[in-house]
């Protein structure tokens, strides 16, 4: 609790005895607390990196809510296979998620379900304001839009390779309930 990851991506997502653990915890800080890797440099990853960070808005790029926007948008890819921002160049992606939050409709429009799009939508709020501002109330606004999904509702390995690789439990892609076995 009080840690703040600042690089969740599907290459950090690991699962051991059917448990969603997350590792690499080089970029972690604690909450509330400025933190640069070096000064004037940002380690990110395009695509999944909260605008905040990218604007270093002081305490704002050390919150839950920075974690809260890269999980959301590793959720988009794996029920999807596409990432909310699109392809491109680093500096393509960052523009993008820097000016754009995605609307729920363009989220339907990419395959998330509509039960489930509004939530991630705000998830994935430029505000972070306007974001859940802790994991167990987004866990809490998953669970809750859940409910409108078949239990038998998988998630989806298809696009690239690393989701893939990130979402696999030996040679047999997992088929988890999505709320209780990711949140």
């Amino acid at each position: 609790k009080g840690v703040i990851h600042r690089d969740i991506k599907p290459e950090n997502i690991f699962v051991s005895n059917g448990n969603y653990l997350i590792g690499d915890l080089g970029l972690a800080t604690f909450e509330g607390k400025m933190a640069r890797t070096r000064t004037g440099v940002l380690v990110a990853t395009p695509g999944y990196v909260a605008p905040e960070r990218l604007q270093d808005v002081g305490e704002k790029a050390s919150q839950p809510t920075i974690d809260i926007y890269a999980f959301a948008v590793v959720l988009v890819e794996a029920l999807t296979g596409k990432r909310p921002f699109g392809s491109g160049g680093a500096s393509e992606i960052l523009e993008r998620q820097c000016h754009g939050s995605p609307s729920a409709a363009t989220l339907q429009s990419l395959g998330v379900p509509s039960c489930l799009a509004g939530t991630l939508a705000r998830a994935l709020d430029n505000d972070p304001a306007n974001r859940p501002q802790s994991c167990r109330n987004f866990s809490e606004l998953l669970q809750a839009a859940c409910k409108g999904l078949a239990p038998t509702m998988t998630m989806s390995a298809k696009g690239t390779g690393e989701m893939a690789q990130a979402m696999k439990h030996g040679d047999k892609p997992m088929k988890p309930p999505l709320a209780k076995s990711i949140i």
